[in-house]
């Protein structure tokens, strides 16, 4: 497996916090600056996904350092359970 196929792939822990006006933010505490809203849960969620891989594609072409992900207290993987 490819080291960009493999960061893809690893399972980054997120927090999502609920705006005043109803949205939600998803950040990525792992990977600064990685963040991302949605109208909802489920849409935040896909939208972090993107922005993750976003945030990846470019710290590789940048030849930035990425962290591996560190271990979460409690993580829920969303996508398994909502496909």
């Amino acid at each position: 497996m490819s080291k960009r196929r493999k960061l893809m792939h690893m399972k980054y822990p997120f927090m999502l916090e609920q705006d005043e006006d109803g949205s939600y933010l998803i950040q990525f505490p792992d990977l600064p600056g990685c963040m991302t809203c949605g109208e909802s849960i489920e849409q935040a969620v896909k939208m972090g996904e993107d922005a993750k891989k976003c945030w990846i594609e470019s710290a590789l072409k940048d030849g930035a350092f990425i962290p591996e992900p560190k271990t979460a207290k409690i993580f829920f993987d969303w996508s398994e359970s909502h496909a």
